[in-house]
């Protein structure tokens, strides 16, 4: 948060802040309320709070964790981002590329299950959520980009040969 408040004070608007790995609601709780001492969040708005739903607490808690969220920010003001790489990995405890184990279906998997119904539970609170994603999964697999479509995702992230 100390690159943030020196952008911040060398006149730059358009960087944001992402908080990767928390896995806990207290843990985001202090994430805020320091960026909050810092004077991020009163930044008029500008500043988006990226919050990586990357581990498996993030989605069965994920209302909790946008009470947190919600209780500092606008829903303009943060974005849910999937860490769809981090998030594979810790739902099966294994590399997405390991082809000796086997591979899986992205869309009839668990983690299609996981993505499904963090967008859902934003979107129930509050349509102006903003749900992102990022990784190999939707660059891979055309049925499950589809699948997130269908499922409201807001903003896709792909590489550019797909």
């Amino acid at each position: 948060m100390m690159a943030k408040r020196a952008s911040i004070d060398a006149g730059f608007d358009n960087t944001h802040v992402f908080f990767p790995m928390v896995r806990y609601p207290a843990e985001l709780y202090k994430l805020l309320e320091i960026a909050n001492k810092e004077g991020l969040i009163k930044f008029g708005g500008k500043t988006k709070f990226g919050f990586m739903v990357e581990l498996g607490p993030n989605v069965i808690a994920i209302n909790a964790f946008l009470d947190i969220l919600l209780e500092y920010l606008s829903p303009e003001q943060f974005i849910l981002s999937f860490g769809t790489n981090d998030l594979t990995m810790v739902t099966y405890l294994k590399d997405r590329e390991l082809a000796a184990l086997g591979k899986y279906e992205s869309r009839h998997s668990a983690l299609a299950r996981q993505l499904v119904h963090v967008i859902k539970q934003a979107h129930k609170r509050n349509p102006r959520i903003e749900v992102s994603i990022c990784g190999n999964a939707p660059s891979n697999d055309p049925k499950f980009l589809e699948l997130l479509v269908r499922a409201g995702i807001n903003q896709l992230g792909v590489f550019p040969d797909v």
